[in-house]
């Protein structure tokens, strides 16, 4: 369980470093008159996120339990595969990752408000579209369901998930409170800088929790399987 953990800790923050999330809050704190309103919108990458998880987790935990009543080899088997799979996948996105050169145009800020429901809608829309191609997320999901987690500890593994997720937008939001004025002056900068770093950053831990995926497996089809507890 201690492994599971930190395999936890690990594919979230790397799954937290989302361009694309991390790119509209910085738009947004640029441009809204009311900066406490973000937090809408980061509740709706929060609660999509989540709720995503737990029915992708409990729909193929159903789905698996049907499967092992009836002939008990495929579950693993089949899970495993899907972990290889995912394992190849993080492997080509990292190396297209680091293969980006972070090239990034600059964007134009000017002061403006969003409804309450119109920032939720951002962020919960942006995530559901987003959700589909978490491949860490989905990956960490196939490990709880190849251990046969029970429900209740999997909703709460996912919740931790979930908020180590949205950690780096809460980061930005506090910074941006405590240095205001300062941030202001820079807030495109910071996004050119996170863009160029981005790349690098994911593309070396997708490397790393690809070939972890893909040695998983391999030991598995061996007859060996690792020990995650």
């Amino acid at each position: 369980m201690i492994t599971l953990i930190l395999l936890l800790i690990i594919l979230a923050l790397v799954d937290s470093l989302n361009p694309f999330s991390i790119a509209i809050q910085i738009f947004l704190l640029g441009v809204l008159t009311n900066t406490h309103r973000i937090s809408y919108y980061i509740l709706g990458i929060l609660l999509v996120y989540f709720v995503g998880g737990v029915l992708i987790f409990l729909g193929l935990t159903a789905y698996l339990k049907i499967l092992l009543d009836q002939i008990s080899v495929i579950p693993n088997m089949f899970l495993y595969s899907v972990g290889f799979v995912i394992g190849v996948i993080l492997l080509f996105y990292g190396i297209m990752a680091l293969r980006k050169n972070g090239i990034v145009k600059e964007i134009k800020l000017e002061r403006k408000e969003f409804s309450i429901l119109a920032l939720f809608a951002i962020g919960a829309t942006g995530t559901m579209f987003d959700l589909p191609t978490a491949l860490p997320y989905l990956g960490f999901i196939t490990k709880m369901i190849e251990m046969e987690l029970n429900s209740g500890i999997g909703i709460f593994l996912l919740s931790i998930y979930s908020f180590i997720y949205i950690f780096p937008l809460l980061i930005l939001w506090a910074l941006f409170i405590r240095y205001k004025e300062k941030i202001k002056e820079k807030i495109v900068s910071v996004q050119i800088y996170m863009d160029k770093i981005n790349n690098y950053v994911i593309g070396v831990f997708s490397l790393l929790i690809g070939l972890l995926f893909i040695v998983d497996a391999v030991f598995f089809f061996l007859g060996i399987p690792l020990d995650w507890y």
